[in-house]
């Protein structure tokens, strides 16, 4: 801050900048931009309207896309696309639950649907073969019997708690206290 309480950065409003000093402008708002400081931010640091901040960003071409930061990650396109769309449906149809597939692949649940509904597939296309179910029945049994809980199981199998405790029941399994659902309210 200077002697009078005001920003450095700070130019005072309606005059005129010259070539040289919008251009030291230019870069102390780019340099800004690049840590993450929003345009209203930056706005209120130089003392420069919001618009007039957003107009030099863009003549610097360093403006973010509407939507605010996309992360390091970025945007899924071509075969990257593809490829994560592959395993996406293929772990789906093993039966993986949409939150244990986006939690798998590290995207959101929203574009784990989207890349579904391009690849066509529906609820019906995970449904396990009898063949399969007995199988991972086999599997969580025994891992129950060595001690495992449902959240563990149901985490490993990427399926529901709910669907484990199922299929648990089915192969005979005597649950634990503490895996048992709690009581239904009675209406």
């Amino acid at each position: 801050m200077s002697e009078r309480g005001e920003h450095p950065d700070r130019v005072p409003k309606r005059r005129r900048l010259t070539g040289v000093e919008r251009e030291i402008l230019r870069k102390r708002l780019t340099a800004g931009y690049a840590r993450g400081d929003s345009i209203r931010a930056l706005s209120e640091k130089t003392g420069f309207s919001f618009g007039f901040v957003q107009q030099v960003l863009g003549e610097a071409g360093v403006l973010r896309e509407r939507g605010g930061y996309r992360g390091k990650r970025g945007r899924l396109t071509g075969s990257a696309r593809a490829a994560i769309r592959d395993e996406v449906v293929s772990r789906y149809r093993d039966g993986w639950t949409i939150e244990a597939v986006a939690k798998k692949v590290g995207r959101s649940k929203d574009l784990v649907q989207r890349l579904l509904r391009e690849a066509d597939v529906g609820p019906a296309d995970r449904r396990m073969t009898t063949h399969d179910r007995a199988i991972l029945r086999q599997d969580l049994s025994r891992r129950y019997r060595e001690g495992r809980t449902i959240a563990e199981l149901a985490d490993w199998s990427g399926r529901g708690a709910e669907f484990v405790h199922e299929v648990l029941r089915e192969a005979g399994v005597s649950l634990r206290a503490s895996d048992m659902p709690p009581p239904r309210e009675r209406r």
